[in-house]
């Protein structure tokens, strides 16, 4: 079987759809394992500061960097031990002509090659910010949901959702090469956020690290991002509180505690909050569809 079949089939209900997900957590992913592939994959940096390997060059890595590497490309990652990151396996081929429109950015040469474009696929495609990031990620999310699940009309549902993924990428990369030449005085503070959330963090701090008023600081932290610093917060803990239930059996005592909650009562009552359920409901939710485990890649 072609390693694109093994894979798709690995991590997608159906392999024919030619899209799937794999997201790894810290402490699953092999140390300078070089590979390649036969499909093509977008790979998300959500945690960590690995650095990328080809033909023996290196390139530093940070949370918000999304790579693009096609067939073919022998690459590995070092300093994993903390590297969380979300790939997206797809084939170009049999993707190419599902996304009519989105040929008019420029990235669509890179998402589907016909020809060697010269980018050099060991730097990212691009960088994002703190909230850019989380964008991504929950649309991530979305689609390994939608492919998981195996509901009635997933199909559709799951190339609906990659074209999402693709345009707000390509959406993306085109204003980067002018407003987002520098992140803003609030993408500072959501990388921060983002990187420290097991930590106490007090808005107060993030304020004053970013030359703001308490006020101000709300205030522009609500136009750039919809929520509150607080509610924000919480959101990046429990997201990560669920990727962890989802994917491995840590206790829920230990998951408080990476996630930066004070006790496991503090815990339940926050993922309540959020998920509508408990920690150990949101579980048993997963293991009864057949929870996957994570392999080293």
């Amino acid at each position: 079987m072609a390693y694109t079949q093994f894979l798709l089939r690995r991590y997608c209900c159906n392999e024919n759809l030619g899209i799937a997900v794999k997201h790894i957590l810290p402490g699953f992913h092999g140390e300078e394992r070089f590979h390649c592939h036969d499909f093509s994959e977008i790979a998300v940096i959500a945690h960590g500061t690995p650095y990328h390997l080809i033909g023996g060059r290196s390139c530093s890595l940070s949370p918000g960097d999304v790579l693009l590497l096609h067939e073919g490309v022998w690459h590995a990652y070092g300093n994993v031990a903390n590297l969380e990151c979300v790939n997206l396996l797809y084939d170009p081929l049999r993707l190419r002509e599902e996304y009519p429109g989105l040929e008019v950015f420029s990235l669509y040469c890179e998402f589907f090659p016909e020809r060697d474009t010269g980018r050099n696929p060991l730097h990212p495609l691009l960088h994002l910010g703190a909230s850019d990031l989380s964008r991504l990620l929950e649309l991530c999310a979305s689609l390994k949901r939608e492919l998981d699940e195996n509901r009635l009309g997933y199909e559709c549902g799951g190339r609906l959702i990659f074209g999402q993924i693709l345009l707000a990428l390509a959406r993306w990369r085109e204003q980067t090469a002018g407003e987002r030449k520098c992140l803003s005085v609030v993408d500072a503070a959501l990388d921060y956020m983002h990187t420290h959330f097991c930590r106490r963090i007090s808005i107060r701090a993030l304020s004053e690290m970013v030359h703001m008023s308490e006020r101000n600081f709300y205030r522009h932290f609500r136009e750039k991002t919809g929520f509150n610093p607080t509610t924000y917060l919480l959101r990046i803990r429990m997201e990560y509180a669920a990727s962890i239930l989802r994917e491995s059996d840590d206790s829920v005592a230990e998951i408080a505690r990476k996630c930066g909650c004070c006790d496991s009562s503090d815990f339940y009552r926050k993922f309540k909050s959020v998920y509508g359920c408990s920690p150990r409901d949101f579980r048993r939710g997963f293991e009864g569809r057949g929870k996957k485990s994570n392999s080293r890649s």
